[in-house]
C-alpha cells in the first residue's frame, strides 16, 4: 500500500524517515542515505553512489559503509534486471516499505531494528566488535526470547554495580536471572474449590 502512495507522489517518506528515525533504528547519516535513495528511485529505479556523495556532506567510503548497512538491515535489495537481453543493477525498496507499515500498524519498534540498536549499544558499551557467536546469542534473545535494549541496558547496570566484568555470557546470565515467574494468587472459585476438596 505505501508502495503505491510513494509511487504516486502521495508518501512523505522525507518527513516519515526523520520522524521514525529512532523507531527504524537510523542514525542521522543512515536516514539521509536512505532519503537520497528514495529520491533516486523516483526518477531512474536506480541507485547512483556519486549522486549521493554530491548530495551530502559525506566521503565515498562513508556513503559505502551506509549503504551496506542499510542493505544488510533489509532496506533495501539489489538485484539484476534483464532488458532487451542485458542486465542492469536495480534496487528494490520493498523491505523499506514493510518496515514503515510495520510501524503503523502496531506502532512498535521491529525485532530486527531492536536488534541492530542492541548489538550497536553492546559494541559501544564492551568498546569492541563483537564476534559471530556473540552476535548468534543476542539474536537469539532479542529474536527468539524478544529482550530489548531496556533490558540489556538494565542487565548492564545489574553487573557493574555487582563490579563484575561485562561479557556476553554474563549479561545472558542476568537476563536469564531477572526473570522472576510471576505468581499471581489464585481466584476465589479455585481457593473455594480446594478447600472442598481437602
Amino acid at each position: 500500500m505505501l508502495k503505491k502512495l510513494y509511487d504516486l507522489g502521495y508518501f512523505n517518506y522525507q518527513r516519515f524517515i526523520i520522524e521514525n528515525s529512532k523507531r527504524l533504528s537510523l542514525s542521522c547519516e543512515e536516514a539521509m542515505v536512505l532519503i537520497n535513495i528514495l529520491n533516486q528511485y523516483q526518477t531512474s529505479k536506480r541507485m547512483n553512489i556519486q549522486s549521493i556523495v554530491a548530495s551530502l556532506n559525506m566521503t565515498v567510503d562513508m556513503v559505502q559503509n551506509t549503504l551496506s548497512i542499510l542493505m544488510e538491515r533489509g532496506f533495501y535489495e539489489i538485484f539484476i534486471s534483464y532488458d532487451d537481453g542485458l542486465g542492469e543493477e536495480s534496487i528494490s525498496l520493498d523491505g523499506f516499505f514493510k518496515k514503515c507499515e510495520g510501524i503503523i500498524l502496531s506502532n512498535a519498534i521491529m525485532p530486527e531494528d531492536e536488534l541492530h540498536v542492541v548489538i550497536s549499544y553492546l559494541t559501544e558499551k564492551l568498546n569492541r566488535v563483537l564476534t559471530s557467536s556473540e552476535i548468534d546469542i543476542i539474536t537469539s534473545l532479542v529474536m527468539d526470547d524478544r529482550y530489548n535494549l531496556d533490558n540489556f541496558k538494565a542487565a548492564c547496570e545489574a553487573i557493574l554495580e555487582k563490579k563484575r566484568l561485562l561479557t556476553i555470557k554474563a549479561i545472558a546470565q542476568a537476563l536469564a536471572n531477572h526473570e522472576e515467574p510471576s505468581i499471581k494468587p489464585a481466584p476465589g472459585f479455585v481457593k473455594e474449590f480446594m478447600k472442598a476438596i481437602k
